[in-house]
C-alpha cells in the first residue's frame, strides 16, 4: 500500500466514493466517519496500537502483524510505533488501496494520524 504523507496545519478529508466526511478540522473530538464507503482503518497517535477497523481482512493482517511485536507499555516510543504502522501498512496489498499518514500542529502540538482507505469503495 502507498503511504501519502500530508503535513499541514488544517485539513477535512472526504470519502473518494461517497463524499461523506472521514475527518473534519472542525470536530474537537479527532471524530472519524468509519461510515465512508472507502475507510478500511485509522491509527492515531493517541493509541497507534490500538487502530480502529472497517476491514475485517485488514483487522486480521494487522492482529498476526502487531502479534511479532513485544507488549508495549502505555506510553511507548512515538517514532518506533511510527515505524511499525508504517512498515505494515506500506507491506498490505490491496488493490486500489491507499494510506495517508497526515501531520498537524493542529491538537496538543504535534500529531499523526494514519488512514487505510480502498479508493475502489470495496470493502469485504
Amino acid at each position: 500500500m502507498y503511504i501519502i504523507k500530508i503535513d499541514g496545519d488544517g485539513y477535512d478529508l472526504y470519502c473518494p466514493q461517497s463524499g461523506k466526511p472521514i475527518l473534519l478540522n472542525s470536530d474537537p473530538g479527532f471524530g472519524v466517519g468509519s461510515d465512508a464507503k472507502s475507510y478500511m482503518g485509522c491509527w492515531n497517535q493517541h493509541a497507534f496500537l490500538r487502530p480502529d477497523f472497517k476491514s475485517k481482512e485488514m483487522k486480521k493482517a494487522w492482529e498476526e502483524f502487531i502479534a511479532d511485536f513485544k507488549e508495549y507499555d502505555d506510553f511507548p516510543e512515538l517514532e518506533r510505533e511510527r515505524g511499525i504502522i508504517e512498515g505494515f501498512l506500506s507491506g498490505y496489498k490491496k488493490k486500489d488501496g491507499i494510506a495517508l499518514r497526515i501531520d498537524t500542529t493542529e491538537f496538543e502540538g504535534r500529531f499523526t494520524a494514519y488512514f487505510a482507505l480502498d479508493l475502489g469503495g470495496k470493502q469485504e
